[in-house]
């Protein structure tokens, strides 16, 4: 007897209704019809249908799905068996169903047909693998290789299935510190893009859960790193929230200072995880009190070095520069050299009348050197 709790739950939903009614040609059209739309989404094969799609999909030479690993002579022997069995249901049940009304099948018939394909096809069918040279993706893309050009990276995401561009993205959330930094940025957010609106929802669901329990900040370097900006805005309130502060603390706390012992300058242990955020601060939702916090850092020596090393893309605009014109008149009174070289550079790329309020301060500039204890720490 055939009912839904010995048949696979989305089997028996496309067979039921012509079943309950004892319908019982219906029922095999449904269920053939089933089987075609399986291996349809499961290949991503729409356009073929019948014969065609199973001569295509389980193909000996070249399969788009196969049921074993297709090496050995049993393997291939098995993998071509299966194609045969499939196309002998969609010849012997489904053509001639679709062509005749004087075939009729008796209800143990039936249910020895659904039986076979709902526990011996359907099972195999859920166990196939896509046919491809590449076992693991994520291992070839980012571990066992280093190309990362465009033209690479888009050849590489057209020979990645649908559902293996999804599982690649979920790979990708949970091991950003093992992506080499600086590399790989195009080929991760064209994946991203081209998700669908619910994959997209579901990836950034896992990259909410492992952002909020980040304590390093190397994750969150690796993050900012490989992603680009415009997925700030998808992410949770409370995440980006507690990232910000993260990110303000840590400029807050930067600049630069000599080491004797290395002798050579260094960033403040503290201040790297804000080196990487220069580009996403106009995303922040505390962008005003960052940019007062990096034009108040230039009033030190120290602190307005890590500033114009790490921030210039910010600083350098010529709205923020007249806003901020009153603590750079100042500066320059005060002998401040960051508020000098900050107008060296503007001086030597822009030629804008309105920046002419600072050259008599420029001009007359005398530097000053602060005391240790005069620094905000």
């Amino acid at each position: 007897m055939i009912n839904k709790d010995n048949i696979l739950p989305d089997f028996w939903n496309a067979i039921s209704l012509h079943y309950e009614k004892e319908c019982y040609e219906d029922t095999l059209k449904d269920a053939c019809f089933y089987l075609i739309d399986l291996i349809q989404n499961k290949s991503e094969n729409f356009d073929l249908d019948g014969e065609k799609l199973i001569n295509n999909v389980f193909s000996e030479k070249n399969p788009k799905l196969l049921i074993n690993k297709n090496q050995t002579i049993s393997e291939q022997d098995e993998q071509r068996g299966f194609g045969y069995i499939i196309r002998g249901l969609i010849c012997s049940i489904r053509n001639p169903l679709s062509h005749s009304k004087d075939i009729k099948y008796k209800k143990e018939e039936v249910d020895s047909i659904l039986l076979f394909i709902n526990n011996y096809i359907l099972s195999k069918i859920d166990d196939t693998k896509e046919f491809g040279y590449v076992d693991n993706w994520f291992d070839f893309i980012f571990i066992e290789n280093s190309n990362d050009s465009v033209r690479y990276s888009n050849k590489i995401l057209e020979n990645i299935s649908k559902k293996d561009k999804i599982d690649l993205a979920k790979e990708i959330i949970e091991n950003l510190n093992l992506i080499k930094e600086g590399k790989y940025k195009y080929l991760i957010n064209k994946l991203y893009d081209g998700l669908t609106t619910k994959s997209k929802n579901e990836i950034c669901i896992l990259l909410n859960r492992n952002l909020i329990k980040v304590n390093d900040d190397h994750y969150l370097r690796m993050f900012f790193n490989h992603f680009d900006k415009s997925i700030w805005s998808k992410l949770d309130d409370l995440i980006t929230a507690r990232i910000e502060e993260m990110v303000f603390k840590s400029i807050q706390s930067g600049r630069i200072v000599f080491s004797d012992f290395e002798m050579k300058e260094i960033l403040i242990e503290g201040a790297s995880l804000s080196t990487w955020v220069s580009d996403w601060i106009d995303v922040f939702s505390n962008k005003d009190e960052i940019i007062s916090c990096l034009f108040n850092k230039l009033n030190y020596e120290e602190t307005g070095k890590y500033t114009l090393h790490y921030f210039t893309n910010i600083l350098y605009d010529k709205e923020l520069i007249m806003k901020y014109k009153d603590n750079i008149i100042s500066g320059l009174k005060n002998g401040k050299i960051s508020y000098k070289k900050l107008l060296d550079y503007i001086f030597i790329f822009e030629d804008d009348p309105d920046y002419d309020v600072f050259k008599k301060y420029y001009n007359d500039f005398k530097e000053i050197k602060e005391a240790e204890d005069e620094l905000p720490f």
